[in-house]
C-alpha cells in the first residue's frame, strides 16, 4: 500500500530546501523551539498552509476558522483538491495525523504524503524522590484511555484480543491502557521500546518508567525495539504483529503512547487497515516540556492504489 522513500536528515537548526516539494502544509501552531523551526522548514517545502485541530471531548474538528463534527469531515471535501499533502509532525498531534490521513486514502487523493519531525535537544526532568525511577515532565494531563470515532470496533466474545503499545517515558500512560476499570481487558500485551532513542541513555528512562507496571502483567508476550528516528521498523512490526493476531483469532489494537515516529507508523498502519483498533489518551502537553532542536527528519510515503 506504501513506498518509502529514503529518510531525509537535518542538522539542528539548518535551514535547506526538502527533496521534494508539497501542495499543502497541515500544521498547528508551535509551542516550542523545535515546533517554531519545524513549522519554518515545514513552510519551505509547500505551496499552501492550513491549520487543524481535533478536540476529542466534543469530537469536534477544525480546519482553519471553520469547525464540523469528526463524521461531517469524513463526509467533506477538505484536501481532496491537493495531489501532495506534508504533515507537520513535530506540532501535530497523533489523532490529527491519523484523522486526515483516513480522509485522504478513503477518498484516494494526495498520492504522495510527507512528515517533518524535529527531535528535542532535552526533556524537561520529573522531580523524583528516593523511591521512584528517574523520568520526564512532559504530560500537564493524561487522559483516560480512549477512542477515535471509526478507528475501533468492539472485540466480539469469540475473538480475542491483543494489545501492541508503543512506550515513551511516562507509565501513567500504560498503566491507564491496562486499567481493567475502565473495561481495558487484553488477552495478550506486547510492547515496543524506542531503542536507539534520540538521545543516549534515554532509552534507560523508558524501561524504568515501565518496569513496574510491566512486571505485573501476566498477559505480557513479547517486548519488542523500535528505532526512534524513523518510523519504518515500527510500521513492518505492526504488519507482523497484525498476521499474528490473525493467524490467533485475535483483534488487534495499537496503543501509540511513545515517540511520534512510531506514532506516524501507527496512523499509516491504521489509515489503510480498519480492522486494526487504535486506542490514545490525548495527554496535554506542558509547556516547554522539551528544549533546543536535536536531528530533523523527513519523510516521504507514496500511497500506492
Amino acid at each position: 500500500m506504501y513506498r518509502f522513500f529514503p529518510i531525509e536528515e537535518f542538522s539542528p537548526n539548518s535551514l535547506t530546501s526538502l527533496n521534494f516539494s508539497y501542495d499543502l502544509l497541515i500544521t498547528c501552531a508551535p509551542s516550542e523551539e523545535r515546533g517554531n523551526y519545524s513549522d519554518e522548514q515545514c513552510r519551505r517545502g509547500c505551496r499552501n498552509v492550513e491549520y487543524v485541530c481535533y478536540d476529542s471531548e466534543s469530537l469536534v474538528f477544525r480546519v482553519g476558522d471553520g469547525e464540523m463534527y469528526l463524521f461531517d469531515f469524513f463526509e467533506s471535501t477538505h484536501f481532496l483538491d491537493q495531489e501532495s499533502v506534508l504533515f507537520d509532525a513535530t506540532n501535530l498531534g497523533f489523532a490529527e495525523i491519523v484523522i486526515i490521513l483516513r480522509h485522504i486514502v478513503d477518498n484516494g487523493v494526495a498520492d504522495n504524503i510527507g512528515f517533518f519531525y524535529s527531535e528535542p535537544s532535552f526533556y524537561k526532568d520529573k522531580v523524583t524522590t528516593p523511591n521512584q525511577v528517574r523520568a520526564f515532565d512532559l504530560s500537564e494531563k493524561v487522559n483516560d484511555i480512549d477512542i477515535i470515532p471509526s478507528f475501533y470496533s468492539h472485540v466480539g466474545d469469540d475473538i480475542g484480543s491483543y494489545l501492541l503499545a508503543f512506550l515513551g517515558f511516562e507509565d501513567v500512560r500504560l498503566s491507564r491502557a491496562l486499567n481493567t476499570d475502565e473495561g481495558n481487558d487484553f488477552d495478550e500485551l506486547s510492547v515496543a521500546f524506542t531503542v536507539p532513542p534520540f538521545q543516549t541513555g534515554w532509552e534507560g528512562h523508558a524501561l524504568m518508567a515501565n518496569s513496574l507496571v510491566l512486571e505485573n502483567e501476566s498477559n505480557l508476550r513479547e517486548s519488542f525495539f523500535v528505532s526512534g528516528n524513523q518510523y519504518i521498523s515500527a510500521y513492518r512490526l505492526i504488519v507482523e504483529q497484525k498476521q499474528y493476531a490473525e493467524r490467533a483469532n485475535m483483534v488487534l489494537s495499537l496503543a501509540p503512547l511513545g515517540a511520534k515516529p512510531s506514532s506516524i507508523a501507527v496512523a499509516l498502519a491504521a489509515a489503510t487497515d480498519k480492522e486494526l483498533n487504535v486506542l490514545y489518551d490525548f495527554p496535554k502537553r506542558k509547556p516547554m516540556s522539551s528544549s533546543g532542536i536535536g536531528k530533523s527528519h523527513h519523510y516521504r510515503v507514496e500511497i500506492e492504489r
